[in-house]
């Protein structure tokens, strides 16, 4: 958008505008931006939303989707800023943009001091230190009594409601270090 500033005096004329060049780097970082004001469990939002549009089911979404994604979390590119960040991700040139790639990219790293926690409580989850925690892991750490499906006579399916939050790369009941560390990297 357009701002015209004017002044009585030309040494008063300074120009404050913030121009910076226009990289993907940057456009990442207004990604970023609109993505963390979506609140702490935005990035997971993301990235089901991602996961929902892809139809192939392999990890991957083509430029209309991955253009319809960043709009619906209100990333609202020119098609040459699109064209950009496309580029910069679509790094073989087939018109794919591998998600994985891209919410790495987009969360970025934990910090030590957060790697340190996260890796603590999942030492605490698994009970039998197999470096996996599972619904019996759970049995041992985690009471389930205030669940609603409790008192229905559904205990186990209360531990899995709860083992699913984590189990975010296969679904196969056991979550790994790998995927607990996943889920706190996507949860800000």
């Amino acid at each position: 958008r357009w701002q015209f500033v004017t002044a009585s005096d030309p040494s008063a004329a300074v120009d404050t505008r913030d121009l910076r060049e226009i990289t993907p780097e940057v456009l990442l970082e207004q990604v970023k931006e609109a993505v963390n004001k979506r609140g702490a469990y935005a990035f997971r939002g993301l990235s089901r939303a991602f996961r929902a549009m892809d139809d192939r089911g392999d990890g991957n979404l083509d430029r209309e989707d991955f253009k319809y994604g960043l709009r619906d979390v209100g990333v609202d590119l020119t098609d040459e800023e699109f064209d950009m960040v496309m580029d910069a991700f679509d790094r073989d040139g087939n018109g794919l943009i591998s998600l994985t790639e891209f919410l790495a990219a987009l969360r970025g790293e934990m910090s030590a001091a957060r790697r340190e926690v996260v890796a603590h409580a999942f030492a605490k989850l698994d009970a039998d230190c197999s470096g996996r925690v599972t619904i019996d892991d759970l049995k041992m750490r985690y009471n389930v009594e205030q669940h609603p499906g409790y008192s229905e006579g559904k205990e186990d399916q209360a531990y899995e409601e709860f083992l699913s939050n984590w189990d975010v790369q296969d679904r196969d009941g056991v979550v790994t270090a790998a995927e607990f560390n996943q889920y706190y990297g996507d949860v800000g």
